[in-house]
């Protein structure tokens, strides 16, 4: 249990939903109010539908290629890691857009922002397929994060107009720092795997 709890912070912390609403507001601006619903809607259905996909068969796809589970978490915790300190040290880039014309689409918003290589990358690196169990659990964060970016994104739509700039610049450098942090223990773990003696010595 444990284990899917952090499996679920760890991806909520990759897909960071919370940091996408300014830019999710500005996409959806000129839509009604029962379109951007049904967009919310749609998005939330692509992220899990996504991240289930990359979890169900990135495994395969890294036996094709020969590629470690090792390399995958510290590959995936760099990356994170990256995109965590960026998001720490550059402005609120999504604010930034609020001058441009935005269409309302699954691309930027679900791939590569939300279904980020982040994110796909942790996915590949924790999920297994041994039976019906192990893929009963890979389903777990994915459905669990995608309802949770669902609630989110709904609430936007009720707060949006009166959330001020800075309550979401403070909320994006909060999560940029959780997300950082997750990433160092990817990358940890991920070297205990790839250096085993790295594992005995702690």
């Amino acid at each position: 249990m444990e284990d899917v709890i952090k499996s679920i912070l760890t991806l909520f912390a990759l897909t960071d939903p919370v940091a996408l609403v300014p830019l999710l507001m500005v996409s959806i601006s000129k839509l009604s109010h029962d379109q951007q619903k049904e967009f919310v809607r749609t998005l939330s259905l692509f992220v899990f539908v996504s991240l289930l996909t990359v979890g169900l068969v990135g495994n395969f796809v890294l036996s094709a290629l020969g590629v470690s589970m090792g390399a995958m978490r510290v590959a995936g915790g760099i990356s994170a890691l990256v995109a965590g300190v960026q998001l720490m040290l550059a402005p609120p880039v999504a604010w930034e857009l609020q001058t441009q014309p935005v269409r309302p689409s699954l691309s930027p918003l679900g791939i590569p922002l939300l279904v980020g290589p982040a994110a796909m990358s942790y996915m590949i690196a924790n999920s297994s397929t041994a039976n019906a169990i192990a893929i009963a659990k890979v389903a777990i964060a994915p459905a669990t994060v995608a309802f949770g970016t669902y609630l989110i994104f709904r609430l936007a739509l009720k707060l949006g107009k009166w959330m001020g700039q800075d309550a979401i610049t403070v909320t994006e450098k909060i999560s940029a720092f959780l997300l950082s942090a997750l990433a160092v223990e990817m990358i940890v773990s991920g070297l205990k795997m790839l250096f085993p003696m790295i594992a005995d010595g702690v």
